[in-house]
């Protein structure tokens, strides 16, 4: 049953109760009157009704439907005709968020996680091309240490970290006092990594003999760099063991001294010039 407000001006007529819920009559100047109608959609949602109390959402939906295509409903009531949100409920559920987020706020996480998920490795090796920082380890002062890089060239590094914080190492000559890692470099195929090294021979143990068991650990040691390297999102990383002569070692230093011999040669030659330049000048006034 609806408990109807009609107004002696209304055009149409103003529903004041719909579904059990009481909304109350505005009172106007003019006179008003109530009347009962009946809906053949109420006599059909009565009747969906089942022993416990429960309603068909389908035929309320409908019920509903009608109601503001026929009647007129002020603004401020149109709240309780809305159809009910028993889906997108359903749906917030599954991706398991709050339910009081919006529609749009669910949709913009679904994606955030989806990208961070599905990210490739390629993107993360963007800000390694565009980085300009030398990898490379900077001595007995660091311990070994790698110097820091931001991007996909910094996995190996970190890897290299881990492996000396929680594996136990194949052979003690991997040990940073008698092996250094001086430079590692990543390919262009973007999975394949070189460490080279240089051993450091000490009273008595030779850098052949340091060599010799890096070469024949050399498998077992680089399976545990790429069990720290290896990512959700990343394929199988390849891991190489270079050997480094102490001559490639010191090119740095070496390109370093050339650097500044040229440059006191040069100074030296101009000295010279002008010394020349100012006796020929000398002569020229005589």
């Amino acid at each position: 049953m609806y408990f109807v407000t009609r107004s002696v001006a209304a055009a149409r007529p103003v529903l004041s109760n719909v579904t059990g819920i009481r909304i109350p009559v505005q009172r106007t100047a003019c006179r008003t009157f109530t009347r009962t109608c009946e809906c053949a959609d109420a006599r059909r949602s009565v009747k969906s009704r089942d022993p416990q109390g429960n309603s068909d959402p389908n035929s309320v939906n409908a019920l509903r439907k009608t109601i503001l295509e026929e009647v007129a409903i002020p603004g401020k009531y149109r709240i309780f005709f809305n159809p009910d949100k028993r889906t997108l409920r359903k749906s917030e559920n599954k991706l398991g968020v709050d339910r009081s987020r919006s529609p749009k706020k669910i949709a913009a996480t679904k994606w955030r996680n989806a990208q961070e998920e599905y990210q490739d490795i390629n993107d993360l090796a963007t800000t390694a091309e565009e980085s300009t920082e030398q990898s490379a380890i900077t001595g007995a002062k660091s311990r070994g240490s790698l110097s820091k890089k931001t991007g996909f060239e910094n996995v190996a590094s970190r890897a290299l970290e881990q492996v000396y914080a929680r594996d136990v190492l194949p052979h003690p000559y991997f040990h940073r006092d008698y092996f250094e890692v001086t430079e590692i470099k990543l390919l262009q195929d973007r999975k394949t990594f070189q460490l080279w090294y240089r051993p450091k021979p000490t009273g008595r143990v030779t850098a052949d003999e340091i060599t010799d068991a890096v070469s024949t650990h050399a498998a077992a040691f680089k399976a545990m760099l790429a069990r720290h390297a290896r990512t959700s999102t990343s394929s199988r990383l390849i891991f190489q063991l270079k050997r480094q002569s102490d001559l490639q070692a010191d090119m740095n230093n070496l390109w370093t001294a050339l650097e500044k011999q040229v440059q006191e040669d040069d100074e030296r030659l101009e000295t010279v010039s002008e010394e020349s330049t100012g006796k020929i000048n000398e002569v020229r006034r005589r």
